[in-house]
Formats: structure tokens, C-alpha cells, sequence
């Protein structure tokens, strides 16, 4: 196939979206496919064509992919499918434009976006929704009605292969480990992510006098109770969880949207490395956990963290139990070659006629 992978973000960024877009791109152009972006906005593994490209050369593409997140513009790339009205065009809907609010965006501001994005959903003949919470904003707000989940997942020859495998890893809490590492990964960009929550879980470990450390991939000082890592190149990053015992998925309560909608990248990249997984009691995070019993749920208060910490590090025998559960589920479901062929074959399918006509949803 021919895709026209249409997605624009900042290049200097590498965040959950550019992972993904990376992961998805570079298996579809191994399994042959033909990837084209729209200049100057680069994507990876996709040669960059103008808009005159797709004017002239629009007959032969086969499929538009519109990734579609809190950005105000990307749903505006589906309008490249005027040169082409006979390909299939899918969004993959990772997110609402609501995420806008957490940068000061007018409820009427958004109201307008929000008619513009429903508007151009008519175009769409599908769409591709990382998380049940998208997947019903997807079919109840935009009015697209063929849709499949398909969460993100992690690549387990990277994270926990080698010499991060979790059979390999000194048993936690032995005295050849050390302290029971606790793992936040993430970026203090976005606040929503709850670093601070993870440098005062460290107080509470150390009130507690546990034989417990949390390590976060930030700058700061580090202290007995709390390491800091610095911001992490992306390929640091499976050593750094490699090197722990558990890992913290914590998010901030969504206030501007009625669910918790994020599939994230991390809780699959740490099940990968073999980490018990303490994450918070929301979303496709609690589905997952709840499923392959993989790690503990928590409220997010500072107490129940700290409970959580001590647990998992008081049983070392089910805190290995919990990673190799979690590996084995991300060997089995949530890695990024079944992601991406599962996405491949509902693009076949609406190819091939399965998927509503453009516009017919209500």
C-alpha cells in the first residue's frame, strides 16, 4: 500500500507521540509498504512530498492516516484526501483537542475547534483508537462509527531483552540489589505526569525508613531516598528500567475531559523490562494491571504510594511474579509489531469495503 502518514510535531521533541509514530512507521515500510508526509512537517520512515505532490501524484495513494491529539491543526491534513476521494482515510484518535485547556485555550475557542475537527470527521471512513475512552469519543462525538481499539505497546527485544531480561535482574530487596528501586519515567513537561509526586513519595520512604528508592529520569539532587537520572536520551532509557525493580505510572486527575483516556507508553515499556507496575486506579492503566495481575493499583495519595512501595518491596517473590506476568503480556499482546499489523489489516479491511462510507455515521 501507498499511505499518506500525516502527523505534525515538533522535531525536537521525542515524546510518547514520536515514539509511537517511529515504532509504527519503520514496521510498515519493513513489511514494504510506501510511506509519504506532507513538507515540511518531517515524519520518520516517509519521504516528504509538497502539497503540489499530492496534487499530481494523489492517484496513487491508497490510504490517508491522520494522527489525530490534542493539536488544533492535524485534523486539517485530512483535506489532502480531495486529491485522492477513493482512498481509504483512517484517524488514529489519541487524544481530545480539550488538552488544549492545560494551556490556557477559551472554552470558546475550543467549541470552534471542536466543530471543525466533528466537521472533517466526515471524511474519515475509520478510525484507530488507542484506548476504549477514545474509542467512544471517537464514535460519540466525531460520529465515526467503524472504529477498533488498539492501545500502544512496547518493544521487547529493547526493553527487557538482554541484559535487562527480568530473569536476569538481582531479586528485589536482596543484598545483592540494594534498595528496592522505584522507577518514574517520564518528562517534568508535562505536569499531568505527577513528577512531584514521585520526589515526595521519596519523604515518605524515608520516614518510613523502607529499604526503598525512587529514581526519576529528571534533574535534581539526589538523596538517599531519591536519585536523579537527568532528562534520558530515548535509547538510556531500557538500561535505566533495567536497573530497578518497580516502575510508577502516576497521572494527574483529568479535569478537562470526563475520563482518564491515555494509553501509556510507559506502563508497557516498564511491564516489558520485567517491572512490577504500581499505577493509578484509572483508564486502560487499571484495565491492564486488573487483567495479568501485573502490579498494584493505587488511589495516588502519598500514603497509599508508600504502602505500595513497601508491599512490593516486603515480597520480593511476587513482585518478580507481577514483571514476568506483565513481560509475558506485553510478548503476548502489547508490543508494537502486533500494534502495527493489527492497524494494517483495518486498513485492509475498509480497503476492501468493510467500513462505513465516509459521512454516513449520524
Amino acid at each position: 500500500m501507498k499511505i499518506a502518514y500525516l502527523h505534525r510535531f515538533d522535531p525536537e521533541l521525542f515524546d510518547g507521540s514520536r515514539v509511537h509514530v517511529e515504532e509504527i512507521t519503520s514496521r510498515w515500510a519493513a513489511a514494504g509498504h510506501s510511506l509519504v508526509t506532507l513538507a515540511p512537517h518531517p515524519v520518520p520512515n516517509c519521504e516528504l512530498w509538497s502539497e503540489d505532490d499530492f496534487q499530481r501524484r494523489g492517484s496513487e495513494i491508497d490510504v490517508f492516516y491522520v494522527r489525530i491529539h490534542g493539536s488544533k491543526s492535524n485534523d486539517k491534513l485530512t483535506e489532502l484526501r480531495r486529491y485522492q476521494p477513493a482512498a481509504v482515510c483512517v484517524w488514529e484518535v489519541n487524544a481530545p483537542i480539550e488538552e488544549k485547556r492545560l494551556e490556557g485555550m477559551s472554552r470558546f475557542r475550543l467549541m470552534r475547534l471542536n466543530r471543525r475537527r466533528k466537521k472533517a470527521a466526515k471524511e474519515v471512513n475509520g478510525a484507530v483508537a488507542v484506548s476504549a475512552e477514545m474509542e467512544a469519543y471517537a464514535r460519540q462525538q466525531l460520529g465515526i462509527a467503524t472504529t477498533i481499539v488498539i492501545p500502544n505497546g512496547a518493544d521487547p527485544q529493547r526493553f527487557g531483552s538482554v541484559d535487562g531480561d527480568s530473569r536476569n535482574r538481582p531479586r528485589p530487596g536482596s543484598e545483592e540489589s540494594g534498595p528496592f528501586r522505584v522507577l518514574w519515567a517520564g518528562t517534568s513537561r508535562y505536569r499531568w505526569q505527577a513528577l512531584h509526586r514521585a520526589e515526595s513519595l521519596a519523604q515518605q520512604v524515608e520516614q518510613r525508613d523502607l529499604n526503598a528508592r525512587i529514581v526519576v529520569t529528571a534533574d535534581g539532587a539526589s538523596r538517599s531516598s531519591l536519585e536523579y537520572l537527568g532528562h534520558l536520551a530515548r535509547q538510556d532509557m531500557p538500561a535505566a528500567m533495567a536497573g530497578c525493580h518497580a516502575g510508577l505510572c502516576l497521572y494527574e486527575d483529568v479535569t478537562y475531559f470526563p475520563t482518564f483516556y491515555f494509553s501509556p507508553i510507559k506502563l508497557f515499556e516498564y511491564m516489558a523490562s520485567g517491572l512490577a507496575v504500581i499505577g493509578q486506579d484509572v483508564g486502560q492503566i487499571r484495565e491492564v494491571i486488573t487483567q495479568h495481575q501485573c502490579g498494584l493499583l493505587t488511589d495516588g495519595s502519598l500514603d497509599d504510594l508508600a504502602d505500595k512501595v513497601q508491599q512490593l518491596a516486603s515480597d520480593p517473590a511476587e513482585s518478580r511474579r507481577m514483571g514476568e506476568r506483565g513481560r509475558q503480556a506485553v510478548l503476548s499482546t502489547y508490543n508494537w509489531d502486533r500494534a502495527a499489523q493489527r492497524t494494517e489489516e483495518f486498513l485492509v479491511e475498509l480497503g476492501n469495503g468493510k467500513g462505513r462510507e465516509a459521512g454516513s455515521a449520524s
